[in-house]
């Protein structure tokens, strides 16, 4: 199971966004795997960090929102603050990784995984919580294969969650 994460080498960066809870990344060019993170998540171009998960907490100029800001979206009915740090770091990390491929794929015995990109950038996801049955991340494969069973076109996907303490591949 964990050989499926190496199939990510070589592919190109094609878009960085939040879609709810998950922040998602997509690699080829049409889309040919798309990594859906809940855990933390960190851009890194050489020494500097480009984005981290928390940032969706902080203002566009890196300050702690006051509280009547998650007020305001909860009445408007937002999900997530489409005016945080986060999101402008995601335009960021777009415009930075476009068209840079995947050189190297690391995973930890901790199931962190790490994708070393062109131009010295690096994308991390962190293994940062012990919840019960938590799911990490997943990988998808944007090429259904057909299920011997039922007929049915299933996506094909491993995920990472924690076990017990123990993050496992399933």
């Amino acid at each position: 199971m964990d050989k499926k994460i190496f199939k990510l080498k070589n592919l190109v960066f094609n878009q960085i966004f939040k879609s709810v809870y998950w922040i998602i990344i997509n690699l080829g060019n049409p889309v040919k795997y798309s990594l859906h993170v809940l855990c933390n998540l960190r851009i890194c171009h050489k020494d500097r960090i480009i984005l981290c998960t928390s940032d969706e907490f902080l203002t566009k100029d890196a300050m702690s929102k006051p509280e009547e800001r998650y007020e305001e979206l909860n009445k408007e009915g937002y999900i997530f603050d489409p005016d945080s740090l986060l999101i402008q770091n995601m335009e960021t990390a777009n415009q930075l990784l476009k068209n840079k491929r995947v050189k190297k794929v690391k995973l930890t015995k901790w199931k962190d995984l790490i994708l070393y990109f062109e131009g010295d950038i690096q994308l991390h996801c962190i293994i940062d919580t012990l919840e019960k049955d938590f799911e990490y991340y997943r990988i998808l494969e944007f090429e259904p294969f057909m299920s011997l069973e039922d007929d049915d076109e299933k996506s094909n996907h491993i995920v990472v969650c924690n076990d017990n303490g123990t993050p496992k591949i399933e």
